[in-house]
């Protein structure tokens, strides 16, 4: 993955996060607004109230991504996943972030396959990235069941 990628203002959503020095995660306008209508419009996209909650699981979301990739570029990304998905709940909105994860962690090892000089090393990331395609595809099946409440 590219390690010189820089924040793209989203067309869905009007704010970034970042992370401050103290490891919290903070909402930034990235144009003249109030802090807590981001928080709320983030909230509104993780279908719950509390605040706390919201920020640490996108927190978690994009930490559990490894690249070389901003952590402010991966942060706003999560929330982008969620805006385009639109989940219904919490619960919904963290296999969103899982399926995304296992997606981009796929995608990434794959190209560490590619890159690799010794084959020990391509095959593992292939392996890697095989079981990680593998269970994003059962994730997105388990989004879709629980969309359909079971059915």
């Amino acid at each position: 993955m590219n390690s010189q990628i820089e924040h793209v203002p989203s067309k869905k959503l009007p704010f970034h996060l970042e992370t401050e020095k103290n490891g919290k995660l903070k909402c930034i306008s990235d144009s003249p607004g109030d802090t807590a209508s981001l928080l709320s419009h983030l909230k509104s996209l993780m279908g719950t109230s509390n605040d706390e909650l919201t920020l640490e699981i996108i927190a978690a979301a994009s930490g559990g991504i490894s690249s070389n990739t901003d952590t402010k570029h991966l942060l706003t990304v999560a929330a982008e996943v969620l805006a385009e998905c639109q989940p219904q709940d919490l619960h919904e909105a963290r296999l969103q972030l899982q399926a995304h994860n296992l997606f981009y962690q796929g995608m990434y090892y794959l190209d560490q396959a590619k890159k690799a000089d010794r084959m020990p090393w391509s095959e593992f990331y292939m392996k890697s990235a095989l079981k990680l395609i593998r269970l994003h595809t059962e994730t997105v099946e388990a989004i879709n069941r629980y969309k359909r409440k079971g059915e």
